[in-house]
């Protein structure tokens, strides 16, 4: 007779959390943005399409950073200045 042995269970429980949203910017005009990419390719040409829009909306890109490489954390320094110069982030991911 053969037995039926689970490796594997892939199912994993979800939990929710209690997060409140922020309010959000009434306007975006005047605002500064920190933009980041994973250093991958598509994600830097992503931005700069991005940036570009953004700018004619009068939105002053405040930061243009990319990791050093998409398994990386973004640098301490950088973390830094975005939360010191910019009003909000945009994170772009690429392959």
């Amino acid at each position: 007779m053969s037995e039926m042995v689970e490796l594997i269970n892939p199912a994993a429980e979800f939990h929710r959390k209690n997060v409140r949203r922020s309010a959000g910017l009434p306007t975006m005009s005047r605002k500064r943005v920190a933009l980041l990419s994973n250093g991958k390719w598509n994600a830097g040409a992503l931005l700069e399409e991005l940036a570009t829009l953004l700018e004619e909306h009068e939105v002053v890109v405040a930061v243009r950073d990319a990791k050093r490489h998409y398994n990386h954390d973004i640098a301490v320094d950088v973390r830094d200045e975005i939360a010191s110069t910019a009003d909000f982030a945009l994170l772009a991911i690429g392959d």
